[in-house]
């Protein structure tokens, strides 16, 4: 019965890490279809924070891992529940959010892609959820005195501008969407803090 446990706890660390490691660049695979049909709005994209949309075309987005239609998918949701408690750094807090979100925002797309609309609205949630907890945490830490590093903001207005970039697109497909038009106009406003953020 130990050997068992030892056995499946060595499996599930063995794909946890291999789950975590995994990333690609998106744009770079053609994943998915939909992602072709997206172009970053002059207003939103390069205006307020700077992030070119050339800048954009080489954001990585990371491998989401098992999607939200798998059976095994609640395993991935507390492995991530599990590492979100786990992580006592603020500056890898912000990280984990932030590659959470665009995890998620990846899931979107694939279920997007797939037609599954409602799991897409699901991990299109998720993604804003991780959105902003990067920046209260990233607030948070000015507040408590520590200046948060320029690299963790500039890397979430990246992947803000990212988002904004491909949320479009999926507006797009799903105009008459209240739940989607609310997630584009959320990250809109979150670029907006984000310029405002003062960066040390």
């Amino acid at each position: 019965m130990a050997l068992r446990c030892l056995l499946i706890t060595v499996v599930v660390s063995a794909v946890t890490v291999f789950l975590m490691n995994a990333s690609y660049d998106v744009s770079a695979q053609g994943l998915p279809a939909i992602t072709g049909q997206m172009t970053l709005t002059p207003s939103l994209g390069s205006g307020s924070t700077g992030t070119a949309a050339s800048d954009l075309a080489g954001y990585p987005l990371p491998y989401p891992g098992i999607l939200p239609d798998h059976p095994l998918y609640f395993l991935k949701q507390l492995r991530d529940f599990i590492l979100e408690h786990a992580v006592s750094d603020p500056d890898k807090r912000v990280e984990f959010h932030i590659l959470q979100s665009d995890k998620n925002l990846v899931m979107a797309m694939e279920m997007a892609d797939l037609g599954k609309w409602q799991y897409a609205e699901r991990a299109a949630a998720a993604a804003a959820s991780h959105r902003n907890k990067a920046y209260l945490w990233l607030v948070s830490q000015r507040s408590a005195g520590q200046p948060a590093p320029p690299y963790l903001i500039d890397r979430l207005v990246r992947s803000v501008a990212k988002h904004l970039e491909i949320l479009s697109g999926l507006l797009r497909a799903q105009a008459n969407s209240p739940a989607w038009r609310s997630y584009f106009t959320e990250a809109g406003e979150l670029e907006v803090k984000l310029t405002e953020l003062p960066r040390d």
